[in-house]
């Protein structure tokens, strides 16, 4: 009996979460992304697409580059050479002073080292307060970026990401701007990015000092995992209605690993746009029974604890019935993947070393 209602479970599941994903698509999705419904999950920020690199248009004049992504170059007294995340060597003004941004950690990282970005990507809800006034660009999954926008906004750089791989060379050809590429699935993305940035913008010193800040923290959390045991680890994102988990090589799963424990959706397979989630069943959730969930969840987090709490195929597992089921903020993992990376750290550190509660007694 309890395997043919998990069996009705995963089945509605997978349907709902697969019908969520088609219309975050629909919506604009990726905005890295627009701002998810609180019932479903909306598309993450940082899970790149899986299209075709198009051929680069001729004004970025890019070629295909060696290992070692978004680092820089000396190119000309003019320009500076940037290898982006779909491995080419684009030739970026050193004067650039107009950048439009379609990734909003790209946004946000530029806005921490004193730049301000003629243009950032609409998203619902209107962005953190950082965002506030910025002209903003409309962005779909399906359609691309506004390009009438992106053109009215007369950039000299446009900084993307792979969500929007397949528009490149009609974003590059219509706004006659170079376009990079960076995307953020570890804290060492972060980094690399900020480096990038300070590079392009001249900030080369606030950049270092907020890389300095994240190494910090890095070696502080793993000073703090010495002797620590490693834990099982389930990090959904949605609802237990409708969700896909979060696997080690996402941005969350890189986190969790550097806290000493492990995801137990290791060895799933990608989502095929959104990379760094995976379907998983409320069969393999139960057999794998993880001692700690992560719910990233756009909404109260009471919420989000009160339906597994409730939910008949949740409720049995240690983590919930230990009450170890937190909800992270969903600005830091989805809609800003990068954004203030020492405390996205320290939020999932504090969640999976929070002590078990006991059992309580019928």
């Amino acid at each position: 009996m309890l395997r043919a209602s998990l069996g009705l479970l995963s089945k509605t599941s997978s349907i709902l979460a697969a019908a969520v994903l088609v219309q975050c698509m629909a919506i604009g999705g990726c905005s890295e992304r627009e701002e998810p419904r609180v019932e479903a999950p909306a598309s993450p920020a940082s899970a790149p697409t899986t299209a075709t690199t198009p051929a680069p248009a001729t004004t970025s004049t890019p070629t295909q580059a060696t290992e070692g992504s978004s680092s820089s170059t000396p190119a000309s007294a003019s320009t500076i050479e940037i290898t982006d995340d779909m491995k080419r060597v684009v030739k970026v003004p050193t004067s650039a002073t107009r950048i439009a941004v379609l990734a909003p950690f790209a946004a946000d990282l530029l806005l921490d080292l004193g730049v301000k970005p003629i243009v950032v990507p609409a998203i619902r809800g209107g962005g953190p307060a950082s965002w506030k006034d910025l002209p903003t660009v409309a962005v779909d999954h399906s359609a691309g970026p506004n390009l009438e926008q992106i053109v009215a906004s007369k950039p000299d750089l446009i900084i993307a990401t792979t969500v929007y791989a397949q528009f490149m060379q009609q974003i590059e050809a219509s706004s006659k701007a170079p376009v990079i590429v960076l995307d953020v699935k570890t804290l060492d993305d972060v980094a690399r990015h900020l480096k990038t940035l300070g590079s392009i913008t001249g900030k080369d010193a606030a950049a270092a000092e907020l890389i300095g800040g994240i190494e910090r923290a890095v070696t502080e959390q793993a000073a703090a995992n010495q002797g620590a045991a490693s834990s099982k680890v389930l990090a959904i994102f949605g609802t237990p209605h409708a969700f896909y988990g979060f696997l080690p090589d996402s941005y969350l799963g890189d986190l969790v690993r550097r806290c000493n424990a492990s995801l137990v959706t290791e060895g799933l397979t990608s989502h095929k746009v959104f990379q760094g989630l995976a379907p998983l069943s409320m069969e393999a959730i139960v057999a794998k029974n993880p001692e700690v969930i992560l719910v990233v969840y756009h909404g109260p987090s009471e919420v989000a604890t009160a339906m597994l709490a409730k939910d008949p195929a949740w409720n049995g597992l240690d983590a919930v019935v230990k009450k170890r089921v937190h909800v992270l903020n969903d600005e830091l993992f989805v809609m800003h993947t990068g954004l203030r990376p020492a405390e996205a750290l320290s939020q999932i550190a504090n969640a999976i070393k929070a002590p078990a509660a006991e059992p309580s007694t019928p």
